[in-house]
């Protein structure tokens, strides 16, 4: 294989592996607010989050993993919204436990 060609496969593995991971992260996300069950928003969901997040700032700049890149990128800052968010709701509904 040309270095080229295994660059090509590299960065969109990369890619792949950042939108992967961002929606076994949604998929557990979704799986905690409808069973109720929050052991899963342990070390697995935050590690699953940065990781879409910074595999996808990786894979954007080579233009064969963009679309990649721009997706796992995407769903890593709509999950950290999401979190954020549901952070702040919650606290603000009931801020003194």
């Amino acid at each position: 294989m040309e270095l080229g060609k295994l660059s090509k496969l590299f960065f969109s593995v990369i890619g792949g592996m950042s939108v992967l991971s961002g929606i076994v992260a949604l998929i557990l996300i979704n799986i905690a607010v409808l069973t109720g069950i929050n052991v899963i928003m342990g070390d697995l969901y935050f590690s699953l989050m940065w990781m879409a997040f910074m595999l996808g700032i990786i894979a954007v700049f080579p233009k064969s993993s963009r679309s990649f890149g721009v997706r796992g990128l995407s769903l890593g800052i709509y999950l950290f919204v999401f979190i954020s968010v549901t952070f702040i709701v919650g606290w603000w509904i009931y801020p003194f436990p």
